[in-house]
């Protein structure tokens, strides 16, 4: 008996050459749609670290503005704005927070930076108004080693009975027979405040305050001066060296792109009044009226307008594609840098501190 077996053909070269292409096309699909879920999974985890990251920073800002004030600092003692004073153009703010259960002190001679005060008699001594003695309650506490110096180093803001401020540093050695003080300007103040805005120093009134400045410090970014980010810090002058600030600064976060701040100021009238030579502010209606979306003024004037809220808008970003946005308040243009960020805004209403 014969038996017959079939014959098998193997495949040929091009044959297999055509299988492992479609194979290669397969797997290169594969790894293509792999390979962006996973970049769409790591940006949708940034953007939600970026976004938790940006309220935690946004959060610091408005409570240090709510604590803002005090019964002596009048209707303007709050905060003090830098419009794009800082760094790339971006904002910086002052905060002012009156250190309570303390008098006021009145100035009663000016020479140059030298300040004299008033003083008492107690139990038949003379006593200076401003003595160097106990820590003052409610003042931000002293962190790591600062420097000698004289005993009495405080910031304290001057309020004029115009209620024009000048948040300034006082230092010395005061005693009931030299009742002198030595006032330095604090970094950027002046140029924030105007000079027909800032107090004048004759027969003003000496408040005790924390004087916070608010800021993004490019220089200490993630990458040097490369980085289009920088750590955004608060800041209280403790020593009186005005141009260092050792064991000063409080780091709020890092990778912060961008810092605005608009504050609205009403006085009755319903028309925006822009200051000269200024672009108009973008997305600025703060606070918002029935008659008028734009019912406020972007400055005080000299009717006795006042601030009413403060908005904050901040910035914060990473490695991306997307072209960082102009935030509201803004006066200067947004850096043209390529970021994956997150903006949020926030606004604070003025609480009334002053004394009934």
């Amino acid at each position: 008996m014969k038996l017959s077996v079939p014959s098998c053909r193997g495949f040929t070269l091009m044959e297999a050459m055509v299988v492992l292409a479609i194979f290669a096309l397969i797997t290169a699909a594969a790894s293509s749609t792999f390979s962006s879920m996973l970049k769409s999974v790591k940006s949708s985890r940034q953007s939600l670290a970026l976004s938790a990251q940006t309220k935690v920073a946004l959060d610091q800002l408005l409570e240090e503005i709510r604590s803002s004030g005090g019964a002596d600092l009048g209707r303007h003692g709050y905060v003090v704005v830098g419009k794009g004073v800082g760094q790339k153009g971006t904002d910086v703010f002052w905060t002012l927070r009156q250190n309570s259960e303390y008098s006021v002190c009145s100035i009663t001679a000016v020479n140059a930076d030298r300040l004299t005060f008033q003083t008492f008699t107690a139990n038949g001594t003379k006593i200076c108004c401003f003595q160097a003695g106990e820590e003052i309650i409610g003042t931000t506490p002293l962190y790591g080693n600062i420097d000698g110096g004289p005993r009495f180093r405080r910031t304290v803001v001057i309020v004029d009975a115009a209620e024009r401020i000048h948040p300034v540093f006082l230092s010395g050695d005061p005693s009931g027979a030299s009742c002198e003080l030595r006032m330095q300007n604090l970094p950027g103040v002046t140029d924030a405040i105007p000079v027909s805005r800032r107090a004048r120093l004759e027969n003003a009134r000496v408040v005790l305050a924390d004087v916070k400045r608010h800021y993004i410090d490019f220089d200490q970014g993630l990458e040097g001066n490369r980085s289009p980010l920088g750590i955004l810090f608060s800041q209280v002058e403790l020593d009186g060296n005005v141009s260092s600030f050792k064991s000063e600064r409080l780091r709020i976060s890092h990778g912060v792109a961008d810092l605005r701040v608009g504050v609205g100021y009403i006085d009755g009238e319903l028309e925006l009044v822009e200051e000269p030579d200024v672009p108009p502010l973008a997305d600025s209606a703060i606070v918002e009226r029935e008659e008028s979306r734009r019912g406020w003024r972007a400055s005080p004037v000299d009717n006795g307008a006042h601030p009413q809220m403060v908005g904050v808008a901040v910035e914060l970003g990473a490695e991306g594609s997307a072209q960082a946005r102009l935030l509201p308040w803004s006066t200067t243009p947004a850096p043209p840098e390529k970021l994956q960020s997150a903006m949020m805004v926030g606004r604070v209403t003025l609480r009334n501190k002053e004394a009934p």
